[in-house]
């Protein structure tokens, strides 16, 4: 689903692993492209990101992050799903399909779940891609907070749990 409109200088998204939520702005306004597309990321390397009129405004909220990205490590497992090296040897699982989106459009942030190993944040070309991790079986809230800046883009970010 495809949804363009007015964000705003100073706005703030706290994002957690499968969720984006607005939570306060100021009154300078940008226009920000949403593309969220859950769950067939192989649609944004198509449509509707190639009909984005700047993609370098784009936020991508795609549940699965890209491959060998760092936010998409998990342990490694054998042919009979058993741990390899005590679940100490970790290998990438993302989708190569949401990379090549990523690296294709550039979208000014993407955000990322579904590996709750691989907390942080990288950048793939001009895009910060994060992933905040997810500790939920210890009933800890694991998100980022990243502020938007009309001139800069992004004016910060930060992983923030509690």
């Amino acid at each position: 689903m495809t949804r363009a409109g007015k964000a705003l200088s100073g706005l703030l998204f706290l994002v957690s692993c499968s969720s984006v939520a607005r939570v306060s702005a100021q009154e300078k306004s940008v226009t920000v492209n949403f593309v969220i597309s859950q769950p067939a990321a192989i649609s944004v390397s198509k449509t509707p990101a190639s009909k984005l009129p700047d993609a370098s405004k784009a936020i991508f909220n795609l549940h699965c992050p890209p491959f060998k990205s760092g936010l998409d490590e998990a342990p490694a497992i054998d042919a009979d799903l058993r741990l390899l090296h005590g679940g100490r040897a970790l290998r990438p699982v993302g989708s190569t399909a949401v990379r090549a989106a990523i690296e294709r459009h550039q979208p000014l942030i993407s955000l990322h779940g579904h590996i709750h190993e691989s907390k942080g944040a990288v950048k793939i070309g001009k895009t910060l891609s994060i992933n905040p991790g997810s500790s939920y079986e210890e009933g800890m809230l694991m998100g980022a907070i990243v502020q938007l800046d009309a001139k800069k883009g992004i004016k910060s970010y930060q992983l923030v749990n509690g």
